[in-house]
Order: structure tokens, then sequence, then C-alpha cells
């Protein structure tokens, strides 16, 4: 693993947030709580989402009604953003494909950083991984924007995750995040128009 400047992760789960209704108005309410917690954060990563047109799958309406607002009330709040693509994060550690990606991000979360999240469904234990591979990428595109990374300490999968591909015979360019646009919004520069 890179030698970086220290860091402090903060994953923020639904243990410390109160649902009071599980309708829309409920999801609303949530965004504000979301907010306080990250209150003081450098940058908060959230993995974007793609809503499919024409789904039937309700929960992705569902996902969208909490999620925007709670982006909205982030920005508010004056903190930085990083949208994270929803294929970045199984890009960057070559997740298989199937059921058992979800066992692989956790396996590499825990023999990487030995976080291992303490839930007793499976499914949370997943979410709250993926935040920490969210938080990971954060910081690694914190650093780099901030002139405190030197590439050298980003493996071959990270460079190319945050710097795009470098080799010209490649038929498809990845765009590297540190080149992309619309996926970082600075909190202080928002004011709500855009």
């Amino acid at each position: 693993m890179p030698e970086w400047p220290p860091i402090k992760v903060t994953i923020l789960d639904h243990r410390p947030i109160e649902l009071i209704r599980k309708d829309c108005i409920g999801r609303f309410e949530l965004a504000p709580q979301v907010a306080e917690l990250a209150k003081g954060s450098d940058i908060v990563a959230v993995e974007d989402y793609a809503m499919r047109v024409g789904s039937t799958n309700t929960t992705a309406y569902q996902c969208g009604e909490f999620v925007g607002p709670t982006k909205a009330h982030l920005l508010n709040s004056g903190l930085n953003l990083l949208l994270v693509p929803t294929t970045t994060m199984r890009s960057m550690l070559h997740v298989p494909t199937g059921k058992d990606g979800k066992k692989f991000i956790m396996r590499w979360v825990e023999e990487n950083f030995g976080f291992a999240p303490e839930y007793g469904r499976e499914k949370q234990r997943s979410d709250v991984a993926d935040a920490f591979v969210h938080a990971y990428i954060g910081a690694i595109y914190w650093f780099a924007t901030h002139n405190m990374l030197d590439e050298s300490n980003l493996n071959e999968r990270e460079h190319r995750i945050f710097y795009g591909n470098p080799d010209p015979r490649k038929t498809k360019r990845f765009v590297g995040l540190l080149e992309r646009d619309n996926i970082f919004i600075e909190g202080e520069l928002y004011n709500g128009s855009s």
C-alpha cells in the first residue's frame, strides 16, 4: 500500500441515522442527518447511480429520492462532493462478475486495510465495505488534486483509474477521474443553481 499523509475515514452507514417514515418524505428527511454526520470532512465520496429509463424496479427510484436530496444538502452545507461513477470501484479492484464480487470486495478491504464491517447480514457488511472503497477513492482523489500524492505511489490499477490509460495503442482511451468533468463539486463554490 502507498505511503500517504494520515487520513481519517468515516463510513456513514444506517446506524446513526433515524428513519422516522418509510416513504418519500422520510427519505427526504434523511438528507440533513447525513450532511450533519459528514460535517468537517474535506471530501465526501458518493457512488453515483444510473437510473434506467423504463425500469419497473422501484428501489432505483427510492434510491434517487434519497441520494438526490442528500447530494444537495451536502453541497449546501459547503462540503466537497466526489461523485464516483458506478463502475469505477469494480474496475479499480478488478472485481469478478457474479455473486462472488461482493465477497471479493469485503476480502480486499480486510486484507489491505484490516477493516471488516461488523454486521450480522452479509448485504450490510458488503454495503459498508463498498463505502470504505469509495472513501479510499475519495482520499486518492483529494491527495492527487492537492499535490500531496506522488503518482509512483499508485499501483497500476489505481493509476489507470485516476490518470487514464497511458497506453496509446489501446483502441479505447480510459479517461481518468482527474480528467473527468462534473464528478467533483466544490462545496464552497456551489450556489444551488448548478
